[in-house]
């Protein structure tokens, strides 16, 4: 069974202009790897051989060309997620890298400390408080 071939459409100068910004100056790698994906499509590379480069699965290029000809640019970043991103304190962060230097090549470890401790302080506070 023969794979069909997918590529981009021809780009056009300002949309490759795009992608140069894209990969040179977004925070996000996973936008720029999409960037570069797309402008490898575009100069003929097949989706298993961008799929290969990028160590990603033949499906992820087609839907990254996909979402790509369907909204240009902005299909090249990640759909927003419900829910909030969890955040530690200035001092929970001085604590994960005093663990970090205490415990360099275990981060199950680390991250044990922390919540044993996090949890700790958590139920001090509510004794406090009730």
């Amino acid at each position: 069974m023969k794979i069909p071939v997918k590529f981009v459409s021809p780009l056009t100068e300002e949309q490759i202009n795009d992608l140069d910004i894209v990969i040179k100056e977004s925070k996000k790698s996973q936008n720029r790897r999409r960037a570069q994906a797309i402008l490898l499509s575009a100069k003929g590379y097949c989706i298993d051989e961008i799929a290969k480069i990028f160590g990603v699965h033949r499906n992820t290029i087609s839907t990254w060309i996909n979402k790509w000809e369907q909204t240009g640019i902005s299909g090249l970043e990640d759909k927003h997620r419900s829910g909030h991103p969890f955040t530690l304190t200035d001092e929970e962060k001085e604590l994960v890298i005093k663990l970090a230097k205490q415990h360099p090549r275990s981060v199950s470890t680390i991250i044990a400390l922390l919540i044993k401790k996090l949890v700790k302080e958590s139920v001090i506070q509510q004794l406090n408080v009730s």
